[in-house]
């Protein structure tokens, strides 16, 4: 097949997960299927590490949003020509590659470049949403703390509403990460095809590393600045780590990734072997981190999607404890692979029990490694993928 990929930015670097996505899903693939990739970004910028991947790159300046005052500015906030903003020349490209060579597929990830998709384009179209923003943010108008946020999110959730109805609704088939995610979208879209395909994980580089354990550590890793992250740590800091530390007073906690706020970053109180809270920020490498921890941590209680950061503690080998709203899209077995726990004191509880139990900890590093190597490598996953493309593409490219 030739497969035209649009993302809203290069998939480079493995930062989040869309980029993971990509970039693993093409590297699987490019020996059987070519793709060229159209996004966002600057033309004298193009990651080295990525032209190996696609037959033809090319890249458009992101748009800019408009500043708007007064009853103009109201407006704006639910204007969903402002929500996410159009792109002629995208547009216009899209249009002249598909004239030049026909694509027997589009594979859209992420949301921002459906809305540039030219009218009447006679090619199949999988929408991948990864995940549903109106889960998302129902999720959010339950857990917001206070009448602003709430009504925020329920603007959020009506505008994600409209967006999910009007541009995913009409393709040919529309791909998330978790059944939780795709059960949310078929709700307002029962006639579109939808699809599940998990996230993966590099099982070889998210491998064991053997690095000697430091007793007594918890530790949390992802993008600390994202909504759910930010909410979950305060929430493990304020109401589950004093449980802890009542009955275990050297516990340290690494907080580790990129972009920790100012609230965050205030809670550091330690060095890494020392007892108390270590913030990082970023870190060109996590997995000694991962490798030296003695529990994975993640207390979130909000947003949507699969967690790629179990994924590689999973990969790793690392005993994980979690809500079970964390666990959408996961092969999780209660007390095999996980410990699941919901209240702070259930969630203190288990990271304890993990702390004192050696029998329980060995066997959930060893059934997390083995539900890594069994169910998420990015070439199974790759290979459930190409399953779906093949299913969507042009009739005479599909044998």
């Amino acid at each position: 097949m030739r497969i035209l990929v649009l993302c809203d930015r290069f998939p480079w670097p493995l930062t989040n997960g869309q980029n993971l996505r990509i970039y693993h899903y093409v590297n699987a693939l490019k020996g059987r299927h070519q793709f060229d990739l159209l996004c966002y970004g600057d033309i004298a910028a193009i990651p080295p590490e990525i032209h190996t991947l696609f037959g033809r790159i090319d890249c458009t300046a992101r748009p800019r949003a408009q500043k708007f005052s007064g009853v103009r500015k109201l407006w704006s906030a639910f204007d969903m020509e402002q929500f996410v903003l159009k792109c002629p020349r995208t547009t216009e490209q899209i249009a002249c590659w598909q004239r030049e060579q026909p694509y027997d597929l589009i594979w859209i990830s992420g949301w921002d470049m459906v809305v540039n998709l030219p009218p009447g384009l006679q090619v199949p179209v999988l929408m991948d949403a990864v995940d549903d923003g109106l889960l998302e943010h129902r999720r959010e108008v339950h857990t917001a703390p206070t009448l602003k946020r709430r009504l925020h999110a329920l603007k959020l959730l009506w505008m994600n509403y409209r967006f999910e109805k009007r541009y995913f609704a009409p393709q040919d088939g529309v791909l998330f990460v978790s059944e939780r995610d795709a059960a949310s979208f078929q709700a307002i879209a029962p006639h579109t095809k939808v699809f599940v395909v998990h996230n993966g994980v590099d099982t070889d580089y998210f491998a064991p590393l053997g690095l000697p354990k430091r007793a007594h550590t918890v530790i949390f890793e992802g993008n600390i600045s994202f909504g759910p992250n930010y909410d979950g740590l305060l929430y493990f800091c304020n109401d589950i780590l004093p449980l802890i530390r009542a009955r275990c007073p050297d516990v340290a906690l690494h907080i580790v990734g990129r972009d920790p706020p100012a609230e965050i970053q205030a809670l550091a109180t330690a060095r890494i072997g020392e007892p108390g809270i270590v913030v990082t920020g970023f870190v060109d490498d996590v997995r000694p981190y991962l490798d030296q921890a003695t529990v994975f941590v993640c207390p979130l209680r909000k947003g949507a999607g699969i967690k790629n950061k179990l994924l590689q503690a999973w990969s790793i080998g690392l005993p994980i404890v979690a809500t079970s709203i964390t666990l959408g899209g996961l092969k999780a077995e209660p007390e095999q692979n996980v410990v699941v726990a919901d209240t702070p004191q259930a969630f203190a509880d288990a990271v304890l029990r993990v702390f004192a139990d050696a029998v329980l900890r060995q066997r959930l590093s060893e059934n997390a490694r083995t539900t890594a190597l069994s169910h998420y490598s990015w070439q199974q996953k790759a290979q459930e993928l190409e399953t779906v493309m093949l299913s969507l593409a042009r009739p005479q490219h599909t044998t």
